[in-house]
């Protein structure tokens, strides 16, 4: 929206507020709300906001020993500059818009949860219409902020749903993934609901993914680089080259992917979630899915992200994974025909060296992230000293926690 427009709608009346903000680490929407006004002459200079939004985990305990945002340098001011291209009104509530910021520096619930929709009922028409006072508000309440959902169906799991975000450019896809996450809960909360993106809320269920699909195409939009009319499958060399690349840095990346500790209750057998780097032909067993179905829609689905990751890092470690296949020109490994969660299917693979397992706890997947070189190289070795960091916090909270596991399992036995 452009300036004269916004200005307007504020002379109007019909915007009395800004939300403004931007991802802390976690991905989590957070800021502040502003007078209409003095957003707009507040747009040059941008807003102050504390860096703690980046030294603290989600409880906003403030970590130690991190080189950004610490006590040593007072939590100093970064410089929120709104991006004018996210500027939206908010459909739910009245007289309110929102606009994602870009970022810059000068120097529990109790185990009674009742799902909104009981049983599994996947892909259930009826069921999800039974549904549709909710989910049908959020689907037009995002396309008021324009944020478009291609579709939504019940999915295998009491209360779960699946909701397709239209595609865009990967800054524009992590912004509303942000903004169609926080508003879902504040919807949620309107109607007396809660939402939660976690990845496995209950040790019954399936977990929640977050799937996340991918193509690449020309400067000018009017080819997709992934597809290649004479090839096999119709995959382009340069589709195996960043195929090749997401698949041989996923290990290294699982943390990006996979960031709190609850992610990875997802990765369970015969659960829908990937447990080593394999690749198939609409095969959704594997960790990355290729959809082939002709020259426009072809791309791949990177299946290992849950619905808890930060999708502007889940975007970023996707893109460096293919770049850096398409760099040195990796060799994309054989796809897997079958069920890439067959105890024999997968030792077949292993033996041939295809394939890789993928870390099963955030200990783990922290640790190939911090020994990664080529994290380093691609996304920035301050980033990756950060994140690492925040990511040993999380784990130590862990560690000192005790669970309703460690009550059912032991207060009357032990």
């Amino acid at each position: 929206m452009d300036i004269s427009r916004i200005k307007q709608l504020i002379d109007d009346g019909k915007i009395e507020y800004v939300k403004i903000g931007a991802p802390d680490i976690e991905g989590v929407y957070r800021g502040k709300r502003v007078d209409a006004r003095y957003f707009l002459n507040s747009l040059e200079d941008g807003f102050g906001q504390c860096d703690v939004l980046f030294g603290w985990d989600i409880a906003e305990v403030v970590l130690p020993n991190l080189k950004f945002s610490n006590w040593e340098h007072g939590f100093a001011d970064i410089v929120m500059k709104p991006d004018l291209s996210t500027f939206e009104l908010v459909p739910w509530e009245e007289n309110v818009a929102s606009c994602v910021c870009d970022l810059w520096t000068e120097k529990d619930f109790g185990p009674n949860l009742t799902p909104l929709n009981p049983g599994n009922n996947c892909y259930s028409i009826s069921q999800s219409s039974a549904d549709d006072h909710l989910l049908g508000r959020i689907a037009r309440m995002m396309r008021d902020s324009n944020i478009d959902i291609e579709g939504y169906n019940r999915e295998h799991g009491p209360g779960m749903y699946e909701m397709n975000i239209r595609y865009a450019d990967a800054l524009k896809a992590g912004d509303r993934t942000m903004l169609f996450k926080t508003g879902v809960k504040e919807i949620c909360y309107q109607m007396g609901l809660a939402a939660t993106f976690m990845a496995k809320w209950n040790d019954q269920e399936d977990g929640s993914s977050g799937h996340s699909h991918m193509s690449l195409w020309d400067r000018g939009l009017d080819r997709n680089l992934f597809w290649d009319e004479s090839a096999e499958e119709h995959m382009s060399t340069t589709m195996r080259y960043f195929l090749a690349g997401v698949l041989e840095t996923m290990p290294e990346f699982m943390a990006l992917y996979a960031p709190v500790i609850n992610s990875y209750k997802r990765y369970v057998e015969g659960t829908w979630a990937p447990l080593n780097t394999t690749w198939g032909l609409d095969n959704r067993t594997c960790a990355v899915r290729v959809i082939n179905v002709n020259r426009g829609a072809i791309h791949i689905e990177n299946r290992a992200p849950g619905a808890d990751a930060n999708f502007y890092l889940v975007f970023a470690a996707t893109l460096a994974g293919g770049l850096y296949g398409i760099e040195h020109k990796l060799e994309l490994p054989e796809r897997l025909d079958g069920n890439a969660y067959d105890a024999a299917t997968v030792a077949r693979a292993l033996k041939k060296g295809h394939i890789r397992p993928l870390a099963r706890n955030l200990s783990t997947a922290t640790d190939r992230l911090e020994r990664s070189e080529l994290a380093r190289e691609y996304l920035g070795p301050d980033f990756v000293e950060h994140f690492v960091a925040t990511r040993r916090w999380e784990v130590k909270e862990y560690d000192k926690a005790v669970t309703n596991w460690d009550r059912r399992r032991y207060l009357e036995l032990i």
